[in-house]
């Protein structure tokens, strides 16, 4: 019963954060599509984890992908290359923070499991 309320309530924050990263608050980070692909990502993440019975994985994904959107907002750069286009890492920070807080979670399921008799 936990693994199914823990999975929609992090599928309802993952698509909740995404609604109001992707049109709301475009302006921050000019990206069309990394927040759909990560998003996506999130959502398999979610189900994987449904299916196989974690429960913070989940929520960590849901949380992940929030946290890693500000956590990219405030520590990317925007720089000029050498053909004078502009370039940022935003996306590069977002995707390692999501991608570090799924294993955040996977890690903390995996040493939930085995201190468990």
């Amino acid at each position: 019963m936990k693994n199914k309320v823990s999975a929609a309530v992090s599928l309802v924050l993952l698509v909740a954060a995404f609604f109001i990263i992707r049109f709301p608050l475009y302006s921050w980070h000019d990206m069309k599509e990394m927040p759909l692909y990560l998003m996506l990502a999130g959502l398999m993440v979610i189900m994987l984890s449904f299916a196989s019975g974690k429960k913070l994985t989940p929520v960590m994904t849901a949380v992940g992908y929030a946290a890693g959107f500000f956590i990219s907002y405030f520590f990317s750069v925007t720089s000029i290359d050498s053909h004078g286009a502009s370039t940022n890492n935003m996306f590069v920070i977002w995707a390692i923070a999501f991608i570090a807080c799924v294993f955040i979670g996977l890690i903390a399921d995996i040493m939930k499991k085995q201190r468990k008799p």
